[in-house]
């Protein structure tokens, strides 16, 4: 007989608020929940990096701005770095290679709150249309250099920076592309890095600020209401899907212990859901209705208690990929010239201060 199709739950990549809340009131009103949280999970996180987007005081709150001096550093390290003998390109490019006797204090601190702190600075004050193409990328590369040595590859090529754009005019509209090279919003996830950095080139026309939430806050949320949704969120159970012919999948959480700073969250929600673009292997096995909202509740507490930010060209963001949820607005570029939403992203690791990771 012809096999059944696999039931799913109604849940999309864009998440729908409407499914999320009927989702939730038929799971309350039949089930009888568990009250106890999972082993070594705690009640609530305490400490610098729970925060709230409504009273952390605005972006203002997380902006270091650069003085005239510390540009002036930054350009003097940019020419030492390029008179060096021998090949200088990012890939070349370390700290040491790059000196910066007194802002290199001030990043020092930065990733010191990176790591232990807030999770989250904007440094502000550059212009990146002073610069080449090149110079950005080493510029950028270097200053990160101080936030953590170690960078990390990006993709299946090896390449250890991105430029985030909207590739949507190279692609048809069945292609396989993920949705951070589109116009489209993204939902609040992790990516697999311990610190992020990006570099505004420039923005879009219209749209495409940043959304950014303390995954902490998100965790006491959680477990003060709900802690069945961290016994969810924690268990070995999530589908991923691994892009393969046939069907390649592994069962993971999307929450993890972490002994010194508490739980953090590491998913992709394309990986779980698909997405226009990035459709599921219909064999996949199906996620539970109890995942469904789990995975929902996770990505509206996020923009409940996170924080949009608008950032303009030359500002550098930095955040603690494991204490800081993501996502995107959607956005729109003009056709030709500026405006046109440009970032160049790199992931960076720090041994000394790194979160224990599984």
């Amino acid at each position: 007989e012809p096999e059944q199709p696999i039931v799913r739950p109604s849940i999309n990549f864009e998440p729908n608020r409407v499914d999320y809340e009927n989702r939730t009131r038929r799971i309350l009103e039949n089930k009888r929940l568990d009250t106890s949280l999972p082993d070594g999970f705690p009640g609530e996180i305490v400490g610098d990096r729970v925060w709230d987007g409504r009273t952390i005081g605005g972006v203002e709150a997380l902006i270091i701005a650069l003085r005239g001096d510390d540009i002036e550093e930054i350009e003097s390290a940019l020419r030492y770095f390029k008179d060096l003998p021998g090949p200088n390109g990012p890939e070349q490019l370390e700290k040491d290679l790059f000196p910066l006797p007194n802002l290199g204090a001030k990043l020092e601190s930065i990733s010191q709150d990176l790591h232990h702190g807030r999770g989250l600075t904007i440094l502000r004050g550059l212009q990146p249309e002073r610069y080449t193409a090149e110079e950005n990328i080493l510029l950028f590369a270097g200053l990160a250099s101080y936030l953590g040595e170690q960078r990390g590859c990006q993709d299946r090529y090896g390449n250890m920076l991105t430029h985030l754009v909207d590739m949507g005019f190279k692609f048809g509209k069945c292609s396989k592309r993920t949705p951070t090279f589109t116009g489209g919003s993204l939902p609040y996830h992790n990516d697999v890095c311990d610190i992020l950095c990006m570099y505004i080139q420039d923005c879009a026309a219209n749209g495409g600020e940043s959304t950014l939430a303390s995954s902490a806050t998100v965790y006491n949320k959680i477990a003060a209401t709900r802690p069945d949704v961290i016994k969810t969120l924690a268990a070995p159970v999530w589908i991923y899907d691994k892009d393969k012919t046939p069907a390649v999948w592994h069962a993971r959480p999307i929450l993890f212990r972490e002994p010194n700073h508490g739980p953090f969250f590491c998913f992709s929600r394309q990986k779980i859901t698909g997405s226009e673009h990035y459709p599921l292997s219909p064999t996949l096995p199906a996620m539970s209705e109890e995942e469904a909202e789990a995975l929902d509740m996770v990505h509206y507490i996020a923009e409940d208690h996170g924080l949009t930010m608008s950032l303009r060209p030359g500002d550098m963001l930095f955040y603690n990929n494991l204490a800081v949820l993501h996502g995107r607005n959607a956005f729109t570029n003009n056709e030709t010239g500026t405006h046109r939403r440009h970032i160049l992203r790199l992931w960076v690791r720090n041994e000394e201060h790194a979160w224990q990771t599984p």
